[in-house]
């Protein structure tokens, strides 16, 4: 089982899959990821090291070298994730992923954190990475298909209002006779 390679052309593709990736290698490497907190608890760097490891191999050299000399998974898993925007001026997001400066950061979910309770972050991983990534692979094909249908619908859009302005133009020419 091999973490999945970044891609700054599919970051959200990624961050689903790497986010499944280090559930299954345990959830406080995960919590790692995602609370700034991690890296000044001595109980959690070994948590810490291998969400960080983790990241790093997944990175080709250019982005490898903006954060090699990072010690935290929390701070380089929100600068690897905000490379995706200010490299590519990505607009299908409305996040601001990686500017966050509280405890949590934005993951998966866009716009909403995940946060993760105290109660649960004691409890294990139900679901094997297998099972994780199926489905991410389902929850994927539905973003494709309202992807797909998002853009028919604009389509119809653009169609009818080409029809509109040209129902004005027929109006308006009739009020000039």
């Amino acid at each position: 089982m091999s973490p999945p390679t970044f891609d700054i052309l599919n970051i959200q593709v990624w961050k689903v899959k790497m986010s499944m990736f280090l559930k299954a290698l345990g959830i406080h490497v995960y919590l790692a990821t995602i609370k700034d907190s991690y890296i000044n608890d001595s109980k959690y760097i070994e948590a810490n090291a291998k969400a960080l490891h983790v990241l790093k191999s997944t990175l080709n050299n250019d982005y490898l070298s903006r954060v090699s000399n990072i010690d935290s998974a929390f701070v380089a898993w929100n600068i690897i994730t905000s490379l995706g925007e200010k490299d590519l001026y990505y607009t299908g997001s409305d996040s601001d992923v990686g500017s966050d400066t509280s405890n949590v950061c934005y993951m998966v979910q866009g716009d909403n954190p995940l946060e993760v309770t105290s109660e649960s972050e004691d409890e294990d991983v139900n679901m094997s990475y297998d099972e994780l990534n199926t489905f991410c692979q389902l929850l994927l094909e539905k973003y494709d298909m309202i992807k797909k249908d998002n853009k028919n619908l604009k389509k119809k859009f653009d169609c009818m209002h080409v029809e509109n302005d040209a129902f004005r133009n027929k109006i308006a020419c009739l009020e000039k006779k």
